[in-house]
């Protein structure tokens, strides 16, 4: 049990100087917390957006698959044959 009688002013003097130190570790540790906080605040920030970057590319992706997949032959098939615009330019070339 807990006698305060039997506390020698030795024992109290080291009772409050562990008091006064874990105080200390406990302030410096709570107003070092407002510094790193931006920190850790712009760290979320890039993480958030990273994640939305990434969803972003494989949309982007997807899309583009698309494009190349379906419109793009289309076109090439169109390319291939000759419109009436190069027949007439290739025809006037002759002259």
């Amino acid at each position: 049990m807990f006698n305060p009688g039997a506390l020698t002013l030795g024992e109290l003097s080291s009772a409050l100087k562990d008091f006064g130190i874990l105080t200390v570790c406990l302030t410096v540790g709570w107003k070092g917390r407002g510094l790193i906080q931006p920190g850790i605040d712009l760290f979320k920030k890039a993480s958030t957006f990273f994640d939305r970057a990434e969803i972003h590319m494989t949309t982007m992706e997807g899309q583009m698959n698309l494009l190349l997949n379906n419109h793009l032959k289309h076109l090439k098939s169109d390319e291939a044959a000759p419109s009436v615009s190069q027949i007439e330019n290739h025809d006037a070339s002759k002259i």
